[in-house]
């Protein structure tokens, strides 16, 4: 016999969750987000007397119940009755009462997303909620719990508005609510679940990025822009006398205070017309920028008090790729026409911890930091190589190198001797033994045949140098890569807790629970042992034949194998 629901809304309920679950993921990957998403729904009878349950939830069995929804619609009362919106009387009757059952379903989403991070069941989470999509006589909302952290450490504004137009906040925060948005509508399509959110995640991604840079638009006092990231990447892509695409453009306003204009065109030239902004942005450099207003480019200058709340920077960095940036730093990225989030140049944190790993007690940061900052600032690719031995590395590569007496780099002196094709060398003191250096190394499985010479020598010569070696790649396009990239150390009770969390999760009929606790395992996959992947992986069969068994969903999970690259630096107690 077939596990039943108890807590039933509808019969594609689990399917739906999980299709939005994928969605998620898929959507917040396109973008580079790391955020671990958990889907979950929420649903409340329009009529609770012919209701079984009046309130339910998917997965019934997950870490989150419905019993900690007790009191919800007091609480959304109390949201609803200080929402400004809803004094706003509409004179049109059926639009007014539309409108107002809108306000009460997103002020219930609201205390949802309350009472979820109150309830515990999502420690370190930010619970985000839909307005509601009406299924089987169930307002249904879908939710998403992300990382808090992760949230938290990428670009925001403040505010929602300006002048009632919509400005939103952050990127990422405005595409997870155009997901659940696209997933309330999925719910009123026939039998959802079986058909749900049919939007692509490249689709929602770049509707976001619409509206996020639009909202920057606005805060400029600029009204005119509502989607202004097609003509950006029009600028972007096109050569000028076959030079590819770089400079500058502000958004502000002509009356900004702090605008000081060196040239004003008496005709502004639109955004739309790429190739004149093209042609334009050649006379832009560090100083001096195009300036952006309603109707387009409108003269040359500069802000003397920098980027604020309301003026901002697209900065055309290379070949069809652009910045939009804020007074704390880059908001939105654009490549080829695809947005994502800004990428972090370096972890810092990530060099320190290889630092200490492989070259001990012998660096010293405070002079190998300031030449990493600098490799990475350079328009130009290079690579720093932190050699153990970096005496006995000169030597052995001066034929193929240039040796130089032992000198303490700068990042003055780093960035004129980066200009030479080759490797920069290192000791870990910060003092330079060689430049434009070659690098050998046997060929492994750990290149990428789709990056360049530069990637691929490194990470040969870092696998089979003589001894510990730390190299840092700077790509001509910007790009930062650290090797070894080394997966940080964790407790060895954490590992066992999460295998020891599995068990109990299993063959008990609570299939969500697992799921959640397989998540958990597959995530620390790396530090499993070989007696624990093994458990891990008959914990995960028994689970599929006994879903077949009772004629549930039955997940196939691939087999997990023992990292090689695991050792005990690894963990710590």
């Amino acid at each position: 016999m077939g596990r039943g629901i108890d807590e039933f809304m509808w019969g594609w309920q689990p399917h739906f969750r999980i299709d939005l679950q994928v969605t998620v993921e898929r959507t917040l990957e396109a973008v580079g987000a790391q955020l671990d998403p958990q889907a979950f729904l929420v649903g409340f009878a329009v009529d609770p007397d012919q209701a079984r349950h009046p309130v339910c939830v998917e997965p019934e069995d997950g870490a989150f119940r419905s019993s900690e929804l007790r009191g919800i619609a007091d609480r959304a009362e109390e949201i609803y009755e200080v929402d400004p919106e809803r004094r706003i009387f509409n004179t049109d009757p059926g639009y007014h009462e539309r409108r107002h059952a809108w306000l009460r379903r997103r002020a219930r989403g609201q205390a949802i997303a309350e009472a979820a991070e109150a309830s515990g069941a999502f420690p370190g989470k930010r619970v985000f909620v839909s307005s509601a999509g009406l299924v089987e006589g169930f307002e249904v909302h879908s939710c998403l719990a992300v990382d808090s952290a992760s949230v938290d450490g990428l670009p925001r504004l403040e505010g929602e508005e300006i002048n009632r137009f919509p400005a939103p906040s952050s990127f990422i925060g405005e595409l997870i609510k155009l997901v659940l948005t696209e997933a309330d509508i999925a719910l009123g399509q026939r039998e959802p679940g079986l058909s749900a959110i049919r939007r692509s995640s490249p689709d929602l991604a770049l509707e976001a990025a619409e509206n996020f840079a639009g909202g920057c638009f606005f805060r400029t006092r600029n009204f005119s822009y509502f989607h202004p990231c097609d003509s950006l990447s029009e600028v972007a892509i096109r050569t000028y006398e076959s030079s590819a695409a770089h400079g500058r453009l502000l958004l502000v306003h002509p009356e900004h205070d702090a605008l000081d204009v060196h040239l004003h065109l008496e005709r502004p030239v639109p955004l739309t017309a790429a190739r004149a902004v093209r042609k334009l942005l050649q006379i832009t450099d560090d100083a001096l920028a195009l300036l952006v207003h309603e109707d387009g480019v409108y003269g040359l200058g500069r802000v003397a008090e920098g980027l604020a709340v309301d003026v901002f920077e697209i900065a055309i960095t290379a070949h069809a790729t652009w910045e939009l940036r804020g007074a704390d730093g880059v908001l939105l990225r654009f490549e080829y026409r695809r947005p994502t989030l800004p990428r972090p140049i370096l972890d810092m944190g990530a060099l320190v911890d290889a630092f200490e790993r492989l070259l001990g007690g012998a660096v010293d940061e405070d002079a190998l930091i300031p030449l990493v900052r600098a490799a990475t600032a350079a328009r130009h690719g290079t690579t720093l190589v932190v050699s153990a031995d970096a005496a006995a590395e000169a030597a052995r590569l001066g034929g193929q190198a240039t040796t130089v007496t032992p000198t303490p780099a700068t990042a003055d002196l780093l960035n004129h001797v980066a200009q030479v094709d080759g490797v920069v060398l290192v000791d870990p003191e910060g003092i330079c033994h060689a430049i434009g250096v070659i690098l050998d190394g046997e060929v492994t499985a750990q290149g990428d045949s789709s990056r360049g010479a530069r990637y691929n020598s490194a990470h040969r010569y870092q696998r089979s140098a003589p001894c510990p070696t730390v190299v840092v790649i700077v790509s001509e396009d910007g790009d930062v890569t650290l090797v070894p990239h080394l997966k940080p150390r964790v407790r060895g009770q954490t590992i066992d807790d999460a295998v020891t969390l599995l068990e109990s999760a299993a063959g008990d009929g609570r299939p969500a629970a697992f799921s959640e606790a397989y998540d958990r395992v597959k995530d620390l996959a790396f530090y499993l042992s070989p007696a624990q992947v093994e458990r891990v992986n008959d914990l995960a069969e028994a689970e599929h034949k006994l879903a077949l068994t009772d004629g549930a969903i039955a997940i196939v999970r691939p087999e997990l194998k023992p990292d090689p690259e695991l050792n005990d630096s690894y963990f710590v107690e």
